[in-house]
């Protein structure tokens, strides 16, 4: 197991405790803004949520730019943070719409 695999596994078990991440932590990461919901098809044809939005923070990112995250592994129930499948980002305001469910094939 790869030491993001296992930081990833480390980040689920301790929310499903009920822990949050650490302030910290969630400072010292990149924060999106303006971020809407997007569920597609992975590219093994399952469905997949990502988060878009403009980012700052980013170590490949310039602030600012617009960004589309890895799949989302948890997103916290008051939209304060979202783990990725490799990154935990803090959110700022969203940009209003509700997360789609209609017309995505079943």
């Amino acid at each position: 197991m790869s030491l993001e695999e296992k930081a990833l596994r480390y980040d689920i078990e301790s929310y499903l405790r009920g822990e949050q991440p650490p302030a910290e932590r969630l400072a010292a990461g990149p924060r999106l803004e303006d971020w809407a919901v997007k569920i597609g098809r992975g590219p093994g044809g399952q469905f997949e949520m990502t988060l878009l939005g403009r980012v700052t923070g980013h170590r490949r990112r310039p602030d600012g730019s617009e960004a589309t995250t890895t799949p989302v592994i948890w997103l916290d129930r008051k939209h304060r943070w979202a783990r990725t499948l490799n990154t935990l980002y803090a959110l700022g305001e969203p940009e209003g719409s509700e997360i789609p469910i209609d017309g995505v094939d079943a």
